[in-house]
């Protein structure tokens, strides 16, 4: 259920940033996704790989 969600909100994010830039999938992931406070440092990184595949 809360990767339904948060998929959702990343193709927002990511449709809305990529046209305003040329960063790579993989950049622009660790460039907006890097201070997520998640509770856990593995969270961010979880994060941030998913937004890196869109």
């Amino acid at each position: 259920m809360i990767e339904h969600i948060i998929n959702d909100i990343l193709d927002e994010q990511i449709n809305a940033f990529k046209g305003d830039n040329n960063l790579d999938n993989q950049s622009w992931a660790e460039q907006e996704f890097a201070n997520a406070e998640l509770g856990d440092k593995r969270r961010t990184q979880r994060l941030a790989k998913l937004a890196e595949q869109r």
